[in-house]
This record gives structure tokens, C-alpha cells and sequence, in this order.
């Protein structure tokens, strides 16, 4: 039947005032969450139920879109009642509860709201259970959404953990997930990313930033409102087609494109081209100045691994149909990677930028519904020369001074002598890198690919470096910043220990522990934990 997530919401810091969430006052409780806040919580949810299926999965993919990001706020599900509810239950008949009927029949409503129809007008009161479980059965739910805020770097990562678990538990059904289950979707938006033409400006103190990057487009929300039914869900004929459907795979492959694309100029991290920062909010300045991040380059290496060791070699064909977007898409990337010659990547970057921006922009409106025809070693060669610029990339983020792998950077160029026209030459642009200081979230998702021998070395640097709070036992979210430029955001008016800033971000720091243990160090982290879990403190 369908599947409801009770009790749900957005994850607390109720003192922040911007963290404002609602919970129900119902039976069956729930809340409106943030895609990352509600992805993340869900994680675990295979293992400790297995009959949940693929649902996560579907849920979390379909809300992912063409251009690489989703839609911020995540509402309660709600589900549509069978018009026969009546001959399903059986109640006390009042006008009272034929009242209650009619609203109950109108429009999606919560579960809450369904079960206390049935305890309210129920005839046998100790029936109310087994009538509410049949009623759910028979429904049909709806995710609600919406755009919110911005499109952050980070959220498609946790999808990536859905999938690890799904196929560690049903290994034998991988083949099926991926290429014989053909109904995921693409979320479709009505705001769209600008290109960078559009979206880089010369500010009064002769700098290069990016800002209002994520505009609402007014044409295709005339769209949207136009379909009857399921409007927020990619079409084919630009948008006035039926609605796209593809296999896992295919979702994978445009996913890993679009994110390849968004390397950064020096082939290090990836942009934050969209407005917002990853996990760290308190970062957000930092996409103004086109800002980087390795953690979603670290988390695409792992795709593109997947899509190489486990996804490619299970096909039983030599070749496949993908959407013609996606190849025309591959073969654009491809022609920038002739660029590469292992040292200057900005030309990499922007032959593939290009290729991006031209994708979405062929592809904001809707697809066009063909296939073309790709041969399985086609996609391994290209994927294959993917994972030697992120090998490259893995190896650029290690910050000699510190041993430690660097988690932001943003760069610069000195735009006094900007010639005329520069916007139409951007591929000319100098850029000057600068390396934000150590952040944990760094450690953390580099150590999930290093080996044992290396992953022992990552430890131990960020032992000795200023991530680790010495007194507490305790590693800090990040280094001290009082030397980084306040344009990184809110995070720079913090005090030391405050909020994003030097703080013990519990969730972070438990995330790192648990990245020391799954690297195999089993001794070193039951010693971590007598001073860094909160259970074992007076």
C-alpha cells in the first residue's frame, strides 16, 4: 500500500527564526521539511523495514530535475480518498458526518485527517484500526512540494546513500532497478539557472561576482498551471507531450553529465552556480563569489564509480536508448575534454559550462521525447576519461600545508582590464584560486574512498590541525576564518564557537566518527567516542 512518513519535519533549531516549521496537531502527525533535512532522515529507513521497496528512491530521484538540482521544501504527503469510501466503513450516519464526508472527498488530505474521520463517525470503536488500514490501502498519495529558496550544491549527494542501500540489501535486483524499471521522472520547475553572461557582474571595487543566478520564469509557470493533472513533472514535444519517463540509468547518466560540467575553473570542486552553498547554510555568500565545493566532487567521483563498476557491466546489450538531450550533451562534454591537457583546465571549463548552460536551456521548456542509440563502450570511454579528471581533482583538494583535504574554494579575476565584450570571451578569463581554510565536512566525505593505509593519514592530519578541539575532544565544523574574506556570508559575523563557526556541529563531528569507523580504524574510534559522543558525557 501506500507508504506515509509520520511525524516528519524540518530538523529543529526552533531559536533560529528562519527555521520555522509547522506540525500537525493530529493524529498521525506531520510536518513541511527541506529536501536535505527529510533525504537524510530516510536513510536508515531500508534496513529497518525492507517491504519499503524502492519508495525513497522514487521519491527522492523523480524530485531531481534536468538542470541537477530539486525543489527545497518537501510538504506532508497527502492522498486522495476512493469515492466509495462509505461502502468501505462503517459508521454512524449523521449530517454531521456527511459533511465531514464531502470535505474529506474534495481534495488530497492528510492522514490525520482521514483517520480522525473514521474514529469520530466509526459505529465499532474498536474496528477504527482495521477500517483506517483498509481506507489507506485503497488511496493514493501526493508529495507536495516547492521551489522554496534557491537550489543548493548538495542535496542530490544523499540520494547516492539511498541507492548504496538499496542494492546492498537486494543485490540481486540491481539489474531490474536500473535498467528494466522505466518510470522515474524529472521534476519540473519554473525557475531556471542564468547563464553566466547573465549572471556575472563587475562591482564598484572592480571584482567579478555571480548573484541573482536562480530567476522565475513567468512563461513557464503560464505552463505548468496549464496541465490538469501531475503539472510538475518533465514533458516530451517542449513541454506539451506526455510526461517523460526513463529507467534509473538514464536518470544517472544525465545527473552525472550535468554534474561533471559543473567543475569549477580549476577542475577542483564543483560550482555552486545556483544561488545557495551545500550543507553549511551559513556559507552563503560564498556562491557570490564563485565559489566552489570538492564535497560534491568527491560524492560525483562515487557516481561515476557506480556508474562505471556496477551500473554498465550489468547491461546485457551492447548498446542503449537515452534521451537525445543527454547524447547531445555527452558528445558537447566530450569535445571539452579534447581540451584537457592535465594542467590548465579553464579551457576544460568553459567548453563544458557552455554545453551546460545550452542544455538547460533547450531543455527548460520540456524534452523532446527521442532516443538516440549509444553503444555501452561509448559511455565506459567517456566515464573512464570522467574519472581521470576527478582522480586529478582528488588529488589537487589535499592542502600540502595542512594535509587536510580542502573543502571550499572561490576565485577571482582582476576585472580593472576587462576588454570590451568580455562577457562573450569568458573562456579568456584569468582566474586567481583561493583556498578557504579547513572546514570537516572535507575529512568526511574524502575518507569514505581512501584506502586503510590513507584514510589512517587523513586522521591524523586533521588531529594535529585546528579541526580538532583538543580540550573537548571534540572536532570543531571548521578552522578559524578571522582571515577569510566576510563575503563567505553569515558565517563571518559568528563569534568563535557560535552558530557555523568553530562550533562542535554535532552533526558533522558524528558524521566524521562514523567515517572512522566504516575506514576500518574500529580501535580508534570506541577511543574517539569516550570524549566525542554526548552519551558518555557527565
Amino acid at each position: 500500500g501506500p507508504i506515509a512518513h509520520v511525524f516528519s519535519r524540518k530538523h529543529g533549531d526552533m531559536e533560529r527564526d528562519y527555521n520555522a516549521f509547522q506540525v500537525t496537531a493530529s493524529a498521525y502527525s506531520q510536518g513541511n521539511g527541506n529536501f536535505r533535512d527529510v533525504n537524510q532522515n530516510r536513510r536508515n529507513d531500508l534496513l529497518v523495514n525492507p517491504k519499503l521497496g524502492t519508495s525513497n528512491i522514487d521519491t527522492f530521484f523523480n524530485l531531481l530535475q534536468l538542470d541537477g538540482y530539486n525543489p527545497l521544501v518537501i510538504n506532508p504527503v497527502k492522498f486522495s480518498v476512493p469515492k466509495d469510501v462509505l461502502n468501505r466503513l462503517d459508521l454512524n450516519m449523521s449530517d454531521r458526518a456527511r459533511a465531514d464526508y464531502v470535505s474529506l472527498i474534495r481534495q488530497p488530505v492528510m492522514v490525520g485527517q482521514i483517520y480522525e474521520f473514521i474514529r469520530r463517525h466509526a459505529s465499532d470503536p474498536l474496528n477504527i484500526n482495521n477500517q483506517f488500514r483498509d481506507v489507506m490501502s485503497a488511496s493514493t498519495p501526493h508529495q507536495g512540494v516547492q521551489h522554496g529558496e534557491g537550489f543548493w550544491t548538495d542535496h542530490w549527494t544523499y540520494n547516492l546513500d539511498h541507492l548504496d542501500q538499496y542494492t546492498g540489501l537486494f543485490p540481486e535486483k540491481k539489474k531490474w532497478l536500473l535498467y528494466e524499471k522505466n518510470d522515474f521522472t524529472f521534476y519540473d520547475s519554473d525557475h531556471f539557472v542564468r547563464p553566466r553572461r547573465e549572471k556575472y557582474v563587475v562591482t564598484s571595487d572592480k571584482k567579478i561576482r555571480q548573484y541573482s543566478a536562480v530567476v522565475h520564469s513567468p512563461q513557464k509557470e503560464e505552463l505548468l498551471r496549464s496541465r490538469a493533472s501531475q503539472p510538475n513533472k518533465v514533458r516530451t514535444e517542449a513541454g506539451q507531450g506526455e510526461i517523460l519517463q526513463v529507467n534509473l540509468l538514464a536518470k544517472l547518466l544525465g545527473l552525472s553529465m550535468v554534474k561533471f560540467s559543473s567543475l569549477d575553473p580549476a577542475g577542483v570542486g564543483i560550482e555552486m552556480d545556483a544561488d545557495k552553498p551545500g550543507w553549511c547554510d551559513a556559507l552563503n555568500g560564498l556562491p557570490g563569489l564563485i565559489g566552489s565545493s570538492s564535497h560534491e566532487m568527491f560524492e560525483l567521483h562515487r557516481l561515476v564509480r557506480f556508474i562505471l563498476d556496477v551500473a554498465l557491466p550489468l547491461s546485457e546489450n551492447k548498446a542503449i536508448d537515452i534521451p537525445s538531450e543527454f547524447y547531445s550533451l555527452l558528445r558537447d562534454l566530450e569535445e571539452g575534454l579534447e581540451l584537457d591537457n592535465g594542467k590548465d583546465f579553464a579551457p576544460v571549463w568553459d567548453r563544458m559550462t557552455t554545453a551546460r548552460e545550452d542544455f538547460r536551456s533547450r531543455t527548460f521548456m520540456g524534452m523532446s521525447g527521442k532516443t538516440r542509440n549509444i553503444r555501452i563502450q561509448e559511455l565506459r570511454n567517456f566515464y573512464t576519461k570522467a574519472d581521470v579528471v576527478l582522480r586529478r581533482a582528488v588529488k589537487k583538494v589535499w592542502d600540502p600545508a595542512t594535509g587536510v583535504p580542502t573543502s571550499y574554494f572561490y576565485y577571482e579575476v582582476d576585472a580593472a582590464n576587462l576588454a570590451e565584450g568580455w562577457r562573450q570571451a569568458l573562456g579568456k578569463l584569468v582566474w586567481k584560486q583561493h583556498r578557504v581554510v579547513p572546514f570537516l565536512e572535507g575529512p568526511v566525505h574524502a575518507m569514505k574512498s581512501l584506502k586503510p593505509g590513507d584514510a589512517r593519514k587523513l586522521y591524523n592530519a586533521v588531529r594535529k590541525s585546528d579541526l580538532h578541539d583538543g580540550k573537548l575532544g571534540m572536532y570543531k565544523i571548521n578552522a578559524p576564518i578571522q582571515k577569510e574574506t566576510s563575503e563567505l556570508g553569515r558565517v563571518s559575523v559568528f563569534s568563535p564557537g557560535w552558530l557555523e563557526n568553530e562550533s562542535i556541529f554535532l552533526h558533522m563531528h558524528y558524521k566524521y566518527l562514523l567515517e572512522i569507523l566504516r575506514a576500518g580504524m574500529i580501535d580508534t574510534f570506541f577511543k574517539e567516542i569516550e570524549t566525542g559522543w554526548i552519551a558518555f558525557m557527565d
